[in-house]
């Protein structure tokens, strides 16, 4: 048998006996064997689900029993229904904070998965876009955090995703540093398409939904280009300011 076959032969042995890098490797959060999930068993059940009768636009919690709470009601986010693995609380904080600010690439598919477990209907026809970092954030940062979940998303529910269709026009402070009441006007106009986008349904994807400024802002680009049906996919909610 050629030497080089040989070699091949023993690279693929090699990474078969290898685990998969999250799924049986030790738990994200106590070292314990994980789930599909990332997390063991006791560490799922310590995640704060973001609840089920939350506002089915902003997926903000109702005060009183209906589908919207009273801000959608009046005028529906631009960003369209969304979609929140939990909520942004110890121990998902924790695991998000680690992937978009430490760089740990491996958290991706845990998390990915995650948001994938709580799509209620997997659409059967729409295009993936993660939320665009800066050129200055995404140079310093390597890589962005919506664009690995959007990626992983794509093969999950084989969907077609885009990462260079939106584009952020102009670097922007980050969202988390600034007051609630400045996040609006920090990023409107930020964002910009760079094809039309007649009829399409557009699924935006991103790490973390706080006021829904970004969010909001990407998808007012995107009806711009032409679209018609948007949504949003996070990993995380933030609760509203007490």
């Amino acid at each position: 048998m050629p030497r080089d076959l040989i070699a091949a032969l023993a690279r693929a042995h090699r990474a078969l006996a290898r685990p998969h890098p999250w799924r049986g490797a030790p738990c994200l959060l106590c070292g314990a064997g994980r789930t599909p999930g990332g997390l063991c068993a006791p560490c799922r059940a310590d995640l704060v689900p973001w609840p089920a009768d939350a506002c089915r636009r902003c997926a903000r919690p109702l005060a009183a029993p209906g589908d919207r709470c009273g801000d959608c009601a009046r005028a529906a986010p631009a960003h369209g229904p969304v979609t929140a693995a939990g909520a942004y609380a110890w121990p998902l904080a924790a695991v998000v904070r680690a992937f978009k600010f430490r760089g740990d690439l491996s958290l991706a598919a845990p998390l990915a998965t995650l948001v994938a477990e709580a799509v209620e209907t997997p659409p059967a026809r729409a295009l993936l876009v993660p939320v665009p970092l800066g050129r200055a954030r995404a140079a310093a940062r390597g890589y962005n955090p919506a664009a690995e979940l959007a990626r992983r998303l794509s093969r999950e529910f084989g969907l077609p995703w885009d990462p260079d269709l939106l584009v952020r026009m102009r670097e922007t402070a980050p969202q988390s540093s600034l007051p609630r009441s400045n996040r609006t006007s920090n990023v409107e106009g930020a964002f910009a398409v760079r094809r039309s986008l007649p009829g399409a349904r557009v699924i935006l994807v991103d790490d973390v939904l706080t006021t829904g400024a970004t969010a909001s802002a990407a998808a007012r680009a995107l009806t711009a280009a032409g679209a018609s049906d948007l949504a949003t996919w996070v990993v995380a909610r933030a609760p509203p300011p007490a």
